[in-house]
């Protein structure tokens, strides 16, 4: 018995990255609608973490960006507590949306109501440096070094490019949107 999702199951974790934003694999709706609830978030991020889908995995760090601040940090720690299995993971991503948050942030305003840094919270891996530093490009490196210095696959650098992609994304949707 596969413990893989199904194919129909990423299609919905798709739907729902393009419902809250995160429109990377499908058109995004033409109606957002943000998780309503910290319970709601926390189970899209485990969803997407347990996947198996690298992309889905990396696209947790554009959730983590477009998700309401209010709710955020709530919800990682509410992931993190069901499901030990994947906290140090979740942490490290979070650490990771927060160095992408904070050198794409000129980018980020253009289409996010809320662009202000995600708050830092303790649970972060702290043999990182703080998103703080040079804008966040001081933590993208320093967790690529780690990677290659371990001889494992790039994974940060797919975090970096598909965060990238969906910069681009939603800034081509805003222009269709806006006729430009």
């Amino acid at each position: 018995m596969s413990t893989y999702p199904t194919d129909a199951e990423l299609d919905g974790l798709r739907l729902a990255l393009a419902r809250v934003g995160v429109s990377l694999f499908v058109p995004a709706p033409a109606v957002e609608s943000p998780p309503c609830t910290p319970g709601a978030l926390a189970d899209l991020l485990v969803s997407l973490l347990r996947s198996g889908d690298a992309r889905l995995r990396a696209a947790t760090a554009c959730l983590l960006v477009a998700a309401p601040r209010e709710m955020v940090v709530e919800a990682t720690r509410l992931a993190a507590s069901e499901h030990a299995d994947l906290a140090a993971g979740l942490y490290r991503m979070y650490r990771l949306a927060r160095a992408l948050a904070a050198s794409r942030r000129p980018d980020l305003e253009e289409f996010l109501a809320d662009a202000h840094p995600l708050p830092a919270i303790p649970e972060e891996p702290c043999g990182l440096p703080d998103p703080s530093e040079l804008h966040g490009e001081m933590t993208l490196w320093a967790a690529a070094e780690r990677e290659r210095d371990a001889q494992v696959p790039d994974f940060v650098g797919g975090v970096v490019r598909l965060f990238d992609t969906w910069i681009r994304l939603r800034r081509d949707e805003l222009a269709t949107f806006s006729g430009a």
